[in-house]
């Protein structure tokens, strides 16, 4: 949850709509990445970014999640740069969800979603 869609009050509207997706679980993290626009790519702020970001990227890896996604582009890069890979945007997980080539653990169905 980008903290800049929380400062406008959006709501999750990435994660209702990807608990659409029949089979799929959605865990929300609602923790600051530390980014924060152009500061974290400044030399002299990046380990603070790192810092203010921990809780976050601890939540995520405690997840386990097979995949991992954000609205913001810019926390995805440093998601990268903390965890080792990179989330892909939600309206790619959708997109992917729906292709039968679109994730390597393909989402059974569960019985009775029908």
């Amino acid at each position: 949850m980008p903290c800049h869609l929380k400062a406008q009050n959006i709501g999750f509207r990435s994660r209702d709509v990807m608990r659409l997706i029949p089979g799929a679980t959605v865990k929300l993290v609602e923790q600051c990445c530390g980014h924060d626009g152009t500061w974290a790519m400044k030399k002299e702020f990046f380990p603070l970014s790192m810092l203010a970001g921990k809780k976050a990227f601890d939540e995520i890896k405690a997840a386990e999640a097979d995949v991992t996604a954000t609205d913001c582009p810019l926390a995805a890069i440093h998601f990268e740069q903390a965890l080792g890979s990179r989330p892909i945007h939600p309206v790619q997980v959708l997109a992917r969800a729906y292709r039968e080539d679109g994730f390597p653990k393909r989402i059974e169905e569960q019985k009775g979603d029908g």
